[in-house]
């Protein structure tokens, strides 16, 4: 099963996308590729997705561009955790490690969030 789009942020992309990445299985052997997001049927995300030159369609940033959806009760509002939240990086100015990237922010709040940072980029702003 290919994954179908739900939602689209920015662009319009076709319905289903076909989505590829490094690694995967063929017969009894797999190649895992680190930092490459792995899916599972049936599975609920949202992903920063950009078109290649084969007509697919890539994950951008592999892991930092994949957000799973998750519900903390039946019904509830979906939450996102970006797959690269729990990755420790240097900050230079503290001279410390911490985790950064998304951890269980609401749909709602992340959709804003997206289209803040989509107006803002410089291709909007010329088009105003």
């Amino acid at each position: 099963m290919q994954p179908q789009v739900l939602e689209s942020f920015k662009g319009a992309p076709p319905r289903i996308l076909r989505v590829r990445l490094p690694g995967g299985r063929v017969g009894h052997v797999e190649t895992r590729i680190e930092g490459v997001p792995y899916f599972f049927q049936g599975e609920e995300a949202v992903l920063f997705v950009e078109k290649t030159s084969a007509g697919d369609y890539g994950v951008t940033g592999w892991a930092q561009g994949t957000f799973r959806v998750h519900r903390e009760s039946a019904g509830g509002e979906p939450r996102l955790t970006q797959d690269t939240s729990g990755v420790a990086v240097f900050d230079p100015a503290t001279r410390q490690f911490s985790p950064t990237g998304i951890r269980n922010l609401s749909l709602s709040d992340f959709r804003r969030l997206v289209a803040a940072a989509v107006s803002a980029t410089p291709q909007n702003r010329r088009q105003r």
